[in-house]
């Protein structure tokens, strides 16, 4: 039996260096075919060498990895979350821009256009006068209307009055700051629109009235006007458009507009129209209209006159 044994563990030995030997074998091969050395320093580097280059690759494996991760994960941001933000801002650019072309309606023939409107021809003299203050040209802006005809307008809408005697420079001024806001500034002095006068005395800081004599009788010429359309453009601007007509009933003629260097004080009559018959609400679209611009005064709720202006 021991003798059995003693073969056995010869037998062992010899299968364990084989196998040793053919381990080497397989890392010299891995090691691009080095010679095999013996000893041991030999084996130890080429040990070491085989481990370190496994580390290697095994850092660069993890270091594309984490790369692949960063830039996925850097590119779901941009495109999932960034990209999301940017649509946002860009369609709510977009919005604002389409609210700023947003234009709302308003009944022309409501209280609020007709007695806006009404303000600016409210006054003493005749029709054809206020034609010539407010129309004569294709545009004029606030300070190109006659400062006595502006005076006069702000008296006749202190108190919404025709025959208002007396009033102080206060009441002037704040009736002027709101038919015309803040873009003009006139001076306290004596002033005279058609057959009306007015003194304003220094002391009392008052206007009175006074009737001019030799004005003559009633007109037959008479002006017509029609609004139209009335359109807030935006926040702090409204827009009404005026038809307006010039009616002579001497003649039986309408007129787009009013001429006083003419025989029959009219120009580019109307065709087939005649004044007995004329019907503004229904002819209108035949007149030349002209768009009032209003701007909004925050500061006293109101919307005061920038312009009137020709526009067909």
């Amino acid at each position: 039996m021991k003798k059995k044994n003693k073969e056995e563990d010869m037998s062992q030995t010899f299968i364990a260096e084989v196998g040793q030997k053919s381990a080497i074998a397989e890392d010299s091969d891995i090691e691009e075919l080095k010679p095999i050395d013996n000893k041991n320093d030999d084996k130890n580097d080429d040990f070491n060498e085989s481990k370190n280059k496994k580390n290697n690759i095994g850092g660069l494996i993890i270091a594309i990895i984490l790369s692949l991760i960063v830039g996925a994960g850097g590119s779901y941001y941009f495109f999932s979350v960034q990209n999301v933000k940017e649509i946002k801002s860009t369609k709510k650019l977009e919005t604002n821009q389409k609210n700023t072309d947003i234009k709302e309606e308003i009944n022309p023939e409501g209280i609020f256009a007709k007695s806006l409107i009404s303000r600016y021809d409210f006054s003493i003299i005749s029709e054809v006068e206020i034609y010539d203050y407010l129309y004569s040209k294709d545009k004029i802006t606030v300070d190109e209307i006659d400062e006595d005809y502006i005076r006069l307008l702000a008296a006749s809408n202190i108190k919404r009055d025709l025959t208002l005697g007396n009033f102080s420079s206060e009441e002037l001024e704040n009736s002027t700051n709101m038919l015309f806001g803040n873009q003009i500034e006139l001076e306290n002095e004596d002033f005279t629109v058609g057959c009306t006068k007015y003194k304003y005395s220094n002391v009392d800081k008052y206007y009175t009235r006074e009737e001019s004599s030799g004005c003559g009788g009633a007109s037959s010429i008479e002006m017509k006007r029609k609004i139209v359309k009335s359109v807030f453009t935006d926040d702090k601007t409204l827009e009404i458009n005026v038809a307006i007509a010039i009616v002579n009933n001497s003649n039986d003629t309408v007129y787009k507009k009013y001429n006083k260097d003419l025989d029959d004080l009219g120009e580019d009559k109307l065709d087939n129209v005649d004044a007995t018959t004329f019907d503004i609400d229904k002819d209108y679209k035949k007149l030349n209209q002209y768009k009032y611009t209003f701007n909004y005064d925050n500061e006293n709720n109101n919307y005061y006159l920038v312009s009137i202006e020709l526009i067909k």
